[in-house]
């Protein structure tokens, strides 16, 4: 019997666009971020926030890794945002995938709705193990960035990312990633670990942190 283990690591690439004299450029911080993930070389690397440059020098300094993800605004954009996905391509296959904005029209592109800033999405994947004996197992990740401003923007989009988990088969493992902009005691937070209710819904995650092997702040 072979098996691989899966790690997963997500990596909020926030402000691209400052300028190169800010200690938080990204020119500055760039070669910290790929060194931080070849040291721990997770099989998943979810992103938030990168710009199309930022990723482009990500999968540049990657070559075993290959990327899923569109924009806020339904595209390849130069200029937006993504919630990028990028994944080992010898350990795991990408088998489906897609993108649903975090609004009250979730299939509308840079749709925005309950207060929120900026158009929010969250990119899921499909994986399938590869050289695993039997072969076949899969598992989902999700991965999303929620408002930074609006509460309720927050409250209703996490309810619109758990229907979305909670359609899956039952034996289906799903890791959910993002910046989630709030605590774990706030109403968010509380709702995605099954602690409140939003709109008569009941949350079921569980939160990695505790067990989690290398935890980085």
């Amino acid at each position: 019997m072979t098996s691989l283990s899966i790690t997963v690591m997500t990596l909020n690439l926030h402000e691209g666009e400052q300028s190169s004299e800010s200690p938080n450029s990204w020119e500055k911080r760039r070669d910290i971020c790929v060194s931080v993930i070849t040291s721990y070389s997770p099989t998943i690397l979810c992103t938030q926030q990168g710009l199309r440059w930022q990723l482009d020098y990500l999968q540049q300094c990657l070559p075993g890794y290959e990327q899923f993800g569109i924009s806020r605004k339904g595209s390849q954009d130069t200029t937006d945002e993504y919630c990028t996905i990028f994944y080992e391509k010898e350990k795991v296959e990408l088998t489906e995938g897609g993108t649903f904005w975090l609004s009250e029209s979730p299939s509308v592109p840079g749709s925005i709705s309950w207060g929120a800033t900026a158009p929010c999405i969250a990119t899921w994947a499909m994986f399938q193990l590869k050289r695993l004996e039997p072969p076949g197992f899969s598992f989902q990740i999700v991965n999303t960035n929620l408002d930074e401003v609006s509460p309720r923007a927050r409250r209703r989009s996490a309810l619109l990312t758990w229907q979305h988990i909670a359609s899956l088969p039952p034996n289906l493992p799903v890791i959910y990633c993002g910046g989630f902009n709030t605590q774990k005691e706030s109403m968010t937070g509380r709702f995605l670990l099954g602690r409140s209710r939003e709109h008569g819904v009941v949350g079921d995650m569980r939160d990695a942190w505790p067990n989690a092997r290398f935890p980085l702040h």
